[in-house]
């Protein structure tokens, strides 16, 4: 009988505790602001998912997205500081 009393509350909280581990979330959105240079913000939120930009000789242009599940933030750089952060499913 013991066994089963573990397992309810057990599968009632692994769906917080998946989701919650995520640094994709409103929290971290919030933080991020305009001019915050780009290795505070992959300190804040991990590697991100996917970059894509330009480089030219005196700039540098970057799209980069963090996703986790149905989460995304989206963050555009220029000469690696945040010029605009956009965010879904938060």
């Amino acid at each position: 009988m013991l066994r089963y009393t573990c397992v309810l509350p057990c599968l009632l909280l692994l769906p917080g505790l998946l989701t919650g581990c995520s640094r994709i979330n409103a929290e971290n959105y919030a933080k991020i602001h305009v001019g915050m240079p780009r290795a505070e913000i992959v300190s804040l939120l991990g590697k991100p998912d996917e970059c894509s930009g330009l480089t030219v000789p005196i700039l540098s242009a970057e799209k980069c997205n963090w996703k986790s599940g149905e989460h995304q933030i989206s963050v555009s750089f220029v000469n690696d500081a945040a010029i605009t952060a956009s965010a879904t499913g938060l």
